[in-house]
């Protein structure tokens, strides 16, 4: 007989290390999803980093061409700003020039008017008249006093000029310098838009950088998964063996025993369940959780609450499960299994507990990474609402 409860206790072990088997797959598979899906996000964000690099070599081009007609704009600024004070240094000696032959050739054309109206006074008084010499003399002063006028016009044509070309540099100038304030201007928006540029592809790094982290954290997940999948597996084959070799020695020393082989022993008439922690709840039995019905019950975060067996049986998981923290997992016969997930444990695997004895604490926020306790009851390997059974108590 106690070699037949042997056996049931092992093929009850062996079939929640199937269970359990069971949720590795399942968090396998998301891993793998959560892997894909980084790998494109990491793809997307590597094609904007290029395009962002393109931008950036785009950006230095406009910038430094930009630098190149700015030079050029002053260097041509400058040249016109020295004309300018060459032909204003010119324009004041010739303007001086201009009034010093001005008040001369005045003074000179009044002088020589005088002298004419006395040759024409003369030859009218004169009892002599020598005509021709009076007509030399004429001719003389009224020659000088042409070529006079005529410098008096060449220097004010001159002055016309200079004026006219300083007039032309000026506004030259002012061209210029709304040339230069537009080069300064788009010079500024490039570097504006390039320093926006870095700080993008510094985001972008960033962001790289923790996809990057976060696709190791997911690879190592997987990695500790599988190594989980190989234990699990191990110990399921290893007790699989010593079940099979039990079976053969109690077929062997009592032939009576193979009628009730294999059978589980049922709960008893009393079985009780109760809620395993005195905490709000936080997403109830079948709620959306990120577009997915939650499979048990998450409880919100109390800190070192104590978390109690909800009801009699053996504890035969107590290890980590990525994703889900410290797991415990209890069998309470009749294919009733307990989970429960992010909590410190202080019971070892096979211990026997009992309803509402204290197996775990809730600890700190560092231990749960659902934010909180969560909570799990399976009947036959499938998620079943807990508070049905807790009603029932």
């Amino acid at each position: 007989m106690q070699k037949m409860l042997l056996i049931v206790a092992m093929s009850i072990t062996s079939y929640s290390f199937a269970i359990t088997t069971e949720e590795v797959h399942q968090n396998l598979g998301e891993l793998n999803n959560k892997i894909y899906k980084m790998n494109s996000e990491l793809s997307k964000q590597h094609n904007q980093q290029k395009n962002l690099g393109n931008a950036l070599k785009y950006s230095d081009k406009a910038i430094a061409q930009s630098s190149i007609l700015l030079n050029q704009l002053k260097q041509q600024k400058n040249l016109e700003l020295t004309h300018l004070h060459e032909i204003k240094s010119s324009l004041t000696t010739l303007q001086q020039n201009l009034q010093t032959t001005k008040t001369q050739t005045n003074k000179l054309i009044g002088q020589l008017y005088q002298q004419i109206e006395q040759i024409k006074t003369n030859q009218q008084t004169s009892i002599i008249n020598d005509n021709s010499i009076n007509n030399r003399k004429k001719v003389y002063l009224t020659a000088i006093l042409t070529h006079q006028q005529q410098q008096l016009m060449t220097i004010e044509s001159k002055v016309e000029q200079l004026s006219n070309l300083n007039q032309e540099i000026e506004s030259q100038i002012q061209q210029l310098d709304t040339k230069l304030f537009q080069a300064k201007t788009e010079q500024s928006k490039l570097q504006t838009l390039k320093q926006q540029q870095l700080n993008q592809a510094q985001n972008i790094q960033q962001n790289i950088q923790t996809k990057r982290d976060k696709l190791q954290l997911f690879k190592q997940q997987q990695a500790n998964l599988n190594q989980l999948m190989i234990q699990i597996n191990a110990q399921a084959n290893n007790i699989k063996h010593a079940a099979s070799a039990e079976q053969n020695e109690a077929h062997s020393e009592n032939s009576s025993l193979q009628s009730n082989h294999g059978k589980k022993i049922p709960l008893a008439a009393n079985t009780q369940f109760t809620n395993p922690i005195d905490a709000p709840i936080a997403l109830g039995y079948g709620k959306l959780r990120d577009n997915v019905a939650n499979k048990g019950i998450l409880y919100k975060y109390v800190e070192n609450a104590p978390i109690r067996a909800v009801g009699n049986g053996k504890i035969v998981y107590n290890g980590v499960l990525s994703g889900f923290g410290t797991v415990v997992i209890i069998d309470h016969g009749n294919s009733y299994l307990s989970i429960y997930s992010g909590v410190v444990a202080n019971r070892k695997v096979n211990t026997s507990v009992e309803l509402g004895e204290i197996i775990a604490s809730t600890g700190n926020n560092s231990n749960q990474p659902l934010g909180g306790f969560y909570f799990e009851m399976r009947h036959l390997g499938k998620p079943i609402d807990p508070t049905n059974l807790f009603s029932a108590v």
